[in-house]
């Protein structure tokens, strides 16, 4: 008797996350949709399903918690997607787009890197405190032509 409850427990719990990322994955499919369009002729290459790893220091973020990513290289930008796979199906949860140095609505790039550790893209942002968030992000596995394409400066 008492595994019904647990069962129907896990199960509104199942489907309430994944219809949280549902609503993420639409409005960040939106907001790429909005890139590609404004910046049609300037997008230099789009690589998905890149490796990752991030953390972060402040107030504990998920969303900023992730090791895959699609990324989106521009003139003088880099969109960062991240993605997560749920069932075989790839939802979206959050786009991070950097530019002249600022990630907008995070913050101004402490540091960026392209060659840190093991080859990887090192980029910081946002502020450490009760109520923020600083993220590092390392790209990995990047080629140096797709490394010379990160133009955020």
């Amino acid at each position: 008797m008492v595994a019904i409850p647990i069962t129907i427990f896990i199960l509104t719990l199942v489907l309430l996350v994944f219809f949280s990322y549902k609503n993420s994955h639409r409005d960040v499919l939106k907001q790429t949709n909005f890139i590609r369009e404004k910046y049609q002729g300037k997008i230099l290459r789009e690589k998905s399903d890149v490796d990752c790893e991030t953390s972060t220091s402040g107030l504990k973020n998920g969303k900023y918690l992730f090791t895959k990513c699609d990324l989106i290289f521009l003139e003088n930008a880099l969109a960062i997607i991240v993605s997560r796979k749920i069932g075989g199906r790839k939802l979206y949860s959050i786009l991070i787009f950097i530019e002249n140095g600022i990630a907008l609505g995070h913050g101004a790039i402490k540091r960026f890197n392209l060659n840190s550790f093991h080859g990887n893209v090192y980029i910081e942002f946002g502020e450490s405190g009760f109520t923020s968030t600083n993220v590092t992000v390392q790209l990995k596995n990047l080629t140096p032509e797709e490394k010379n394409l990160i133009n955020i400066a």
